[in-house]
């Protein structure tokens, strides 16, 4: 694949993030703008939870994983690496990680 200028009157910047700008978490959710907590779950919690809830499936419950990030850094860090790394992005691309802190909203640049 070879890389294409972007057209005239095009932005030159992409943000790639975990969220759906055209949906409001805290409607569907029930929450707060901020921290829902979900940050600071793990996949043993979310487990102990659904087996609660559905007791006959314990073991399959047990195989599943729910992509809890223990050190956000370093998975940023690595999400980074990977985007550089990738033969569909041209080198010149910059490509730069920020984590966003909730309390003091400031937007920290990692990678």
């Amino acid at each position: 694949m070879r890389a294409t200028p972007m057209p005239p009157g095009f932005s030159q910047t992409v943000i790639i993030a975990c969220s759906d700008p055209r949906v409001s978490p805290e409607l569907f959710l029930n929450i707060a703008p901020g921290d829902c907590g979900l940050t600071h779950q793990t996949n043993e919690a979310i487990r102990d939870r659904i087996k609660l809830l559905a007791p006959d499936h314990a073991s399959k419950i047990d195989e599943m994983g729910f992509g809890h990030i223990h050190d956000h850094e370093s998975a940023l860090n690595e999400d980074v690496a990977y985007l550089k790394d990738s033969p569909y992005l041209a080198k010149d691309v910059e490509v730069a990680g920020y984590l966003y802190d909730l309390k003091t909203g400031a937007l920290n640049k990692v990678a």
